[in-house]
């Protein structure tokens, strides 16, 4: 594994994308560059969404807690114009939780984390897979049954790598509701209630 520092300056080594070994893009490039090009992307936006969920989760969570605990302090100490503190502290409080639920930070944290370790698992896997093809070929690791079932390899990788984003899209978007079914879980349940 390369150092961050190696990668932000193309020091690569004898690795050819940095991800895998360069083998591969000896061997067989076409894979290699599909592989570079689309999925291995996917790795990287799943780490980074995931660094950006945990943030944001930790620092609204902070400003809940500090916030909270001062809060009573206000009640303790009277004395001085409380009020002109207590309502803008109550409506932070307030505010912070609403915008992690809102944004569901915790959530995301969670399924861009698994995601990117299961990026991460069909990524070596592939690499194993072209791998082991090179191995067992030697000197004629670019023959065409090889390089068709290197295609072959990066195509179900590729399936299994799409598959993930498409239970990450439809995840996000259950929950979702539009002001049609929120309108008429309203009027349901208004109409119950009179009843």
């Amino acid at each position: 594994m390369m150092s961050w520092r190696a990668r932000r300056s193309g020091q690569q080594g004898n690795r050819g994308s940095g991800e895998w070994d360069n083998r591969i893009n000896g061997a067989f490039p076409e894979c290699e560059a599909v592989v570079a090009k689309y999925l291995a992307e996917y790795r990287k936006r799943a780490r980074r969404f995931a660094r950006g969920s945990i943030f944001w989760y930790r620092m609204f969570g902070a400003i809940e807690v500090i916030l909270g605990v001062s809060l009573p302090l206000l009640f303790i100490f009277p004395g001085g114009d409380n009020n002109r503190v207590l309502a803008p502290m109550s409506v932070l409080i307030a505010v912070s939780a609403a915008l992690r639920a809102f944004w569901g930070w915790r959530e995301n944290w969670g399924t861009y984390k698994a995601q990117n370790i299961l990026l991460t698992e069909i990524l070596t896997q592939w690499e194993l897979a072209l791998l082991g093809i090179i191995a067992k070929s030697g000197d004629n690791a670019t023959s065409v049954a090889n390089k068709q079932e290197a295609l072959e390899r990066t195509r179900e990788t590729a399936n299994a790598i799409f598959g993930i984003l498409r239970r990450e899209h439809d995840a996000h978007f259950s929950v979702v509701q539009s002001p049609d079914q929120i309108a008429a879980a309203v009027s349901r349940n208004t109409g119950a209630a009179l009843q």
